[in-house]
């Protein structure tokens, strides 16, 4: 391409000022590597289709970064968003859900002194809140209902201790359910 445009130059140059003169061996050897002027100005287009093609292609490749560069913050933002949804369902519905699951487990080995805590601070009780509330009164019912039934057990059994007469109940099974102290003194074992 360069030696196309100067042997073109070369060619105007020498037309437009005649004194300029060649010998004929450096002519014939200038002539034998030029192009005639429809080589060159093909060569040129080329080069200049070349040369759009190469701009195009450019546009094209930084579109495309453009287009990588926006679907990788995309998802870099995407995964940032699912994390903290996730941490937000963690410490919203989670946390406490497992914490109600603890002490439902401590309530079925026997501890009914525990509580769900619940913030009375909070403007909008949701579901969960209504869940630790109703769960909190269940295990106050359950626990007067336990007191009253030990405190009515202690009755009966005053009952049936005052009794001078050996007292025993038994189940269907045949298993001393109650008895008073009279009767333990009778069998010969410790009351």
């Amino acid at each position: 391409y360069r030696t196309a445009n100067f042997i073109r130059e070369l060619k105007q140059l020498l037309s437009q000022h005649p004194e300029l003169q060649l010998n004929p061996e450096e002519y014939k050897n200038l002539t034998m590597l030029a192009y005639d002027a429809e080589q060159s100005n093909f060569i040129i287009n080329e080069q200049t289709a070349i040369a759009e093609r190469s701009k195009s292609f450019d546009e094209q490749y930084q579109t495309i970064s453009a287009g990588i560069t926006i679907i990788a913050v995309g998802a870099i933002l995407l995964a940032l968003f699912i994390i903290f949804i996730g941490y937000l369902i963690s410490r919203w519905i989670l946390v406490p859900i497992n914490k109600m699951s603890q002490i439902s487990e401590e309530v079925g080995k026997g501890n009914l002194d525990l509580r769900v805590p619940i913030n009375p601070h909070t403007k909008y009780p949701d579901e969960l809140d209504n869940l630790a509330n109703t769960l909190n009164l269940m295990l106050d019912n359950l626990q007067s209902t336990l007191s009253e039934i030990r405190s009515r057990e202690l009755f009966l059994q005053a009952i049936i201790d005052s009794i001078p007469d050996g007292i025993r109940v038994i189940d269907e099974e045949y298993r001393i359910v109650i008895a008073n102290k009279n009767y333990y003194k009778q069998v010969g074992r410790k009351y």
